[in-house]
């Protein structure tokens, strides 16, 4: 289940949701983060609140979002990593607006001071990306589990069909007929080339 929806139909992204706010005036967000409907991660900085509102929107990453909590990078170099950011405006009447634009053209005075870093809750700003970087981790390993049980079932494909050219092999030879048609080289070259995708897909997947 989403969180709040805080921004809606916005270019590009959609729906966003809130997440986890990391700094607040009078209880409204000032910097946090949302999520779209696919689970992707934004950052999210509100830079006017007079007479109508403005927001810096910018898609982030995990790596990203590990290099601002720790302050290894200052609050408008993580939002302006991206190529592109997103200005989202909402007047006094709610109606809501949004463009996309170069991150060399955001205006400086929506973003905070170079060199301003992230001053926050720090303990539970350390939580929020350990259960995004544990939620991140079970998905990684559900694929690839995913990934190594396909692996496997075509590597037993193969041995069953090769089980079945010996037989073959064996029945041809008994009744001296010619081992090898030219059909049948065919089929042992597919087979082959398939034994090495089934091969490399097993060991990648379990590296």
């Amino acid at each position: 289940m989403k969180n709040e929806l805080y921004f809606e139909r916005i270019i590009t992204i959609g729906n966003l949701y809130l997440e986890h706010i990391f700094l607040e005036f009078e209880t409204e967000p000032v910097f946090f983060t949302c999520v779209d409907n696919h689970d992707k991660l934004y950052l999210c900085l509100c830079s006017e609140i007079r007479g109508g509102q403005k927001w810096v929107v910018s898609e982030c990453t995990l790596g990203i979002l590990r290099l601002l909590i720790t302050e290894t990078i200052d609050m408008p170099s993580a939002l302006c990593i991206p190529e592109h950011v997103i200005l989202v405006t909402r007047d006094l009447q709610g109606h809501e607006k949004s463009c996309m634009i170069n991150n060399y053209d955001v205006d400086p005075l929506d973003l905070p001071m170079t060199g301003t870093f992230l001053k926050c809750d720090t303990e539970s700003a350390n939580q929020y990306l350990m259960d995004k970087e544990s939620a991140a981790l079970e998905i990684h390993l559900e694929y690839n589990s995913v990934q190594y049980e396909d692996s496997i079932k075509r590597l037993m494909s193969y041995m069953t069909r090769l089980k079945q050219m010996v037989v073959q092999k064996s029945e041809l030879m008994e009744t001296g007929k010619p081992y090898v048609s030219e059909y049948e080289s065919q089929i042992r070259t597919a087979d082959y080339h398939d034994l090495k995708d089934a091969s490399n897909e097993l060991y990648l997947s379990a590296a």
